[in-house]
């Protein structure tokens, strides 16, 4: 009987493992990373009532979230002079247990 438990226990941590694995995997991949693109310029267009273009786009959840990106360009509707252009830039979550501000960074 003990061996039983024991084995059902072991194979649960290794299905939670391997599920982790491939959650991070998924996560860190070219998928997310165009997904993570799309809805950060949906909800700049609708905050800001413009435009968004994102030249490209990359994550990183570990050691702590990061998101990097280059040619962010935000217009007008319009299509007048860009509101804002940044050549790269970054967001990462500050270090804090429990924050969800963040810090930035842009460069022209």
């Amino acid at each position: 009987m003990r061996v039983r438990v024991s084995r059902v226990v072991i194979g649960i941590l290794l299905a939670l493992a391997l599920a982790a694995g491939g959650a991070l995997g998924l996560l860190n991949s070219e998928w997310a990373s165009r997904r993570v693109a799309h809805e950060a310029a949906a909800m700049l267009e609708a905050r800001f009532g413009g435009r968004v273009h994102v030249g490209s786009l990359s994550m990183t959840l570990f050691p702590r979230v990061v998101i990097t990106g280059t040619n962010l360009q935000l217009t007008r509707e319009d299509g007048q002079a860009p509101l804002l252009e940044a050549t790269r830039f970054s967001v990462a979550l500050l270090e804090q247990p429990g924050s969800f501000c963040s810090t930035s960074h842009l460069s022209r």
